[in-house]
């Protein structure tokens, strides 16, 4: 099934194995709340390229900290999306 969803205003065209077209919606409603944390907290306004990688960094940490917590605890590493954003908002400062 081909569905279309706007995200950062972009309309996509995405192949999905959902039967329900609320999902796809709701997952691209959450990539844009992403998004738009990261935006507000930037001090310049970033190109999309720079938030899209951002966002996408920040979902892959959450995916990876959902995953890890399965793991005993002396193997999880304390790991926060927060802290991710700073320091990937400092590299970007430096620049």
């Amino acid at each position: 099934m081909k569905q279309t969803v706007t995200i950062f205003g972009i309309p996509i065209s995405v192949n999905t194995t959902s039967t329900d077209p609320q999902y796809l919606e709701d997952v691209a409603k959450y990539v844009e709340e992403i998004a738009g944390k990261i935006s507000s907290r930037s001090a310049t306004n970033l190109p999309l390229a720079k938030l899209s990688a951002m966002t996408a960094l920040t979902i892959a940490d959450e995916l990876f900290q959902n995953e890890a917590s399965s793991l005993p605890a002396a193997r999880r590493g304390p790991r926060r999306v927060e802290d991710l954003i700073v320091k990937i908002e400092k590299a970007l400062a430096e620049k």
